[in-house]
């Protein structure tokens, strides 16, 4: 249901509908279980190639840079430093240039997704 909210100088404003009030929350619930899980989740290139991986995993393989599922179009040097990041926090293994979650990085993404599938339900 669609509100209207009354401004000074008697304007008004359509305030949003309630599914969208909803969804702002269930999205507010999943960003504070990311956060809460590590900050560089809080990232979408790192987000993105560990999910990238994880689904990769269901295949039990290996993939390239190239394979990797990344919405924003990031420069291969932004994907690089980012590679570098995760092999460091020991999140991701490389072999001949091919990259996998290790088990920390598996049970980081596993914990993130179930803390939000836990987090949608609560707000049901």
């Amino acid at each position: 249901m669609t509100k209207t909210l009354g401004l000074p100088a008697g304007s008004f404003r359509l305030l949003s509908a309630t599914t969208t009030t909803k969804l702002a929350q269930r999205m507010l619930a999943s960003d504070r279980v990311i956060a809460g899980v590590s900050p560089l989740l809080t990232n979408a290139i790192p987000r993105e190639i560990l999910l990238s991986l994880l689904v990769a995993e269901d295949s039990a393989r290996y993939i390239s840079r190239a394979e990797l599922d990344l919405s924003e179009g990031p420069s291969e040097a932004i994907i690089t430093r980012w590679i570098t990041v995760l092999l460091h926090e020991d999140l991701i293994e490389e072999r001949a240039g091919m990259i996998a979650l290790t088990p920390t990085g598996y049970d980081m993404i596993v914990r993130t997704l179930e803390g939000i599938y836990a987090a949608q339900r609560t707000l049901d």
